[in-house]
Order: structure tokens, then sequence, then C-alpha cells
């Protein structure tokens, strides 16, 4: 069955419903969640140059980028999804080509499977994950399971 699962996610619904689907799935079969965010260069580059104002636990301000804000909610949420369900969810994060990164972090973690969901869409603009999803299951040499929001 499987050892290792990768899910993909892009800050949408239809990712953290992937991610979900897959955490149900790990459970039946004893395998770990890793879960991987690509960054486009071209969007990661637009929103670096932009900075907001946040605060932290303890209520101090801080300067971020628009960048670290949107990878930070979605860190904050894919590890709460794993939290809620008390499963370890491994999260990591890369800028490059869609998805050449999630079929390359798959070969690297040594992937049984890829969980991504069939839409969606994030801030500014992002590529749709619905046509990354055909992509990477046109030249994933593992299998990708394609998920669909109810």
């Amino acid at each position: 069955m499987y050892h290792t699962i990768l899910v993909a996610v892009d800050g949408s619904e239809a990712g953290y419903h992937a991610l979900k689907e897959a955490v149900k799935l790990s459970k039946l079969a004893g395998a770990s969640v890793e879960v991987i965010f690509v960054f486009h260069p071209q969007i990661h580059s637009q929103m670096i140059d932009k900075h907001v104002t946040v605060k932290d636990e303890s209520g101090k301000e801080h300067t971020i980028t628009l960048a670290e804000q949107e990878e930070n909610g979605i860190r904050r949420r894919v590890l709460q999804i794993g939290e809620d369900a008390n499963i370890a969810i491994s999260y990591n994060h890369t800028i490059g080509t869609v998805t050449e990164e999630i079929i390359l972090a798959a070969k690297t973690r040594n992937a049984d499977l890829i969980v991504i969901g069939s839409t969606g869409k994030s801030m500014a603009g992002r590529i749709l994950l619905g046509s990354i999803s055909a992509a990477v299951v046109e030249r994933s040499p593992l299998p990708v399971l394609v998920t669909r929001e109810k």
C-alpha cells in the first residue's frame, strides 16, 4: 500500500480538501503525509515586494512581505488540519515551476502517491490548481489522486 503521501496545496479550499482526503487515506494505510506548497516565481516576485504589518502572539507588530503572510497562513492551516486529525504532517514550501516542483518533491521524498485538488485559486490570481492537477497527472511517474470538493 502507501508509505508516503505527498499533497500539493495552494491555499485554496480545494487544496485543503485534498489534504483532508489524504489524511483519511493515510490513517487507513498507515502512511505519512507530506505537504508541498509551491510559489510560482512570477507570483512570488510580485508578492515579495509588498509588505504588511502583522501582530505576533504577544501583540507585537512586525512587517513581513505579502509572500510571507501567504505562506504563513497556508502553513498554519495545514498544520491545524493535521492537529485536528491527530496526525503529524510534514510541511514544505518552495519557489519554482509548480508541476515540476510537485513531481520533484514526490521523487525526493519517496512518495508512493500524490494527492491534489481538482480546482483552486488563491490570493493574487495564482495559477489555477485545476490546470496544475491535469499536468501532474500527465507527467507524474507515480499514481495521482485528484480530489473534488463536495
